[in-house]
């Protein structure tokens, strides 16, 4: 049974439709917010997965990579839905740590310290309790 050429351009619509449909959708469901001073995104090369093809393949050579590539000081990863910030330079690094609030530094904490240092599960439940900041500090 052959399409007439109103039925395949029917079909053609439908698909056009379905594929801007999901290309919507996707957007809307890994949309993030931004703040006006978030560092600059850097494009990503397979949409929806972000960096992190190269994140694995690569490791922390990657990061090397995009800040000789792009020569910015800090810069922001889509890796899946979420944005990785990227700190080049050392006078950042410094105010990062010294304003642990605006940083979750958690995903450090409980990936890099057991593998480091072996550290025991009881250890670990001491370093994820919340912080207590002396005034002044």
């Amino acid at each position: 049974m052959a399409l007439t050429t109103l039925q395949l351009l029917n079909v053609c619509v439908a698909v056009l439709a379905l594929i801007l449909a999901a290309i919507g959708l996707s957007r809307f469901l890994f949309a993030t917010t931004r703040d006006a001073g978030a560092p600059i995104i850097i494009p990503q090369t397979i949409p929806l997965v972000g960096h992190l093809f190269e994140v694995l393949r690569y490791g922390f050579e990657y990061f090397e990579y995009l800040a000789a590539k792009h020569n910015l000081p800090i810069f922001t990863l889509k890796i899946l839905t979420k944005d990785v910030h990227i700190v080049n330079s050392p006078d950042l690094i410094v105010a990062v740590q010294k304003n642990p609030k605006v940083f979750d530094f958690s995903i450090f904490v409980n990936t890099i310290l057991p593998r480091l240092f072996d550290v025991d599960s009881k250890t670990m439940k001491l370093a994820n309790r919340p912080m207590e900041h002396a005034e002044g500090t």
